[in-house]
C-alpha cells in the first residue's frame, strides 16, 4: 500500500472494492480505514469520522508503526448507509486492455488535468490530521464555552459576596445602635442618687483624681 496512489479529486470509488474485499479480523469483523468505508460505500470519511465519534458505528483506533489510524466496521458501516440512503454501489470492473499474447502491459490511465496522484498512506494520514485538528477544534470550542461559564459563575459569586457583606454592615451598624440605645436608656432609668450618695462619691472621684 506504501507505493499506491490515486488522483487527488477522484470521483469515483476504485472499480469493483467491495465489502468483500476487506478481510475479516481474527473477531470477525472487516475493519477497514476511513478511506476504505468511504471507497465502497460512498460516504464521506468525515462523516464517517463523525458516526465513529458518536457511537452510531463500531470503531477502534490501532497504532501501525507509530501511525494512529481510526478503523470503522465496514459491515456497520454499509447497514448505516443503506439504511440512510447513502449507500452508493461501485462501479463495475473496466476490462484491462492487457493482452498476454502481446506481452505488453496495460498502459495508466490518464490523470485529469487539475489533478495530482497522492500515495494512499500519505492522504490517510492528512485525513487523520484533519480529524485531529477538527476535534481539537471541537475541544478548543468546549473549553471556552465551560471557560464562559465558569467565569459567569465568578461573577455572580463575587456579586453574592458582595451583597452578604452588605448586609453584614448593615446588621453590626443596627447592633451598635441598639446598644447605644440600650445604654441610654438604662442610664435614663437609673434613680437619682440620695445626698449622702453624691458626697460619697464627690470624695471618691478627689481620691481618684488625687
Amino acid at each position: 500500500m506504501g507505493n499506491s496512489a490515486f488522483a487527488w479529486k477522484k470521483s469515483r470509488p476504485p472499480a469493483g472494492l467491495s465489502a468483500l474485499t476487506v478481510p475479516r479480523a481474527d473477531d470477525g469483523v472487516r475493519w477497514a480505514t476511513l478511506q476504505q468505508a468511504e471507497d465502497v460505500t460512498g460516504v464521506a470519511a468525515s462523516t464517517l469520522r463523525n458516526w465513529a465519534r458518536k457511537g452510531r458505528v463500531p470503531s477502534k483506533l490501532t497504532d501501525d508503526h507509530g501511525d494512529a489510524r481510526k478503523l470503522v466496521d465496514l459491515d456497520g458501516v454499509v447497514s448505516r448507509a443503506q439504511e440512510l440512503g447513502r449507500f452508493r454501489q461501485p462501479e463495475p470492473a473496466r476490462p484491462s486492455t492487457y493482452s498476454p499474447l502481446s506481452g505488453a502491459a496495460p498502459a495508466p490511465a490518464p490523470i485529469p488535468e487539475g489533478h495530482m496522484l497522492v500515495p494512499l498512506d500519505a492522504w490517510e494520514r492528512l485525513l487523520l490530521q484533519l480529524g485531529n485538528l477538527h476535534e481539537a477544534g471541537q475541544q478548543l470550542a468546549e473549553a471556552r464555552e465551560r471557560a464562559g461559564k465558569a467565569e459567569t459563575e465568578v461573577e455572580f459569586l463575587r456579586e453574592r459576596v458582595t451583597e452578604m457583606r452588605s448586609e453584614r454592615d448593615a446588621l453590626l451598624a443596627a447592633k451598635a445602635e441598639s446598644e447605644v440605645e440600650a445604654e441610654a436608656e438604662a442610664a435614663f432609668n437609673q434613680p437619682e442618687p440620695t445626698a449622702t450618695a453624691r458626697i460619697r462619691n464627690f470624695y471618691r472621684e478627689l481620691r481618684r483624681r488625687f
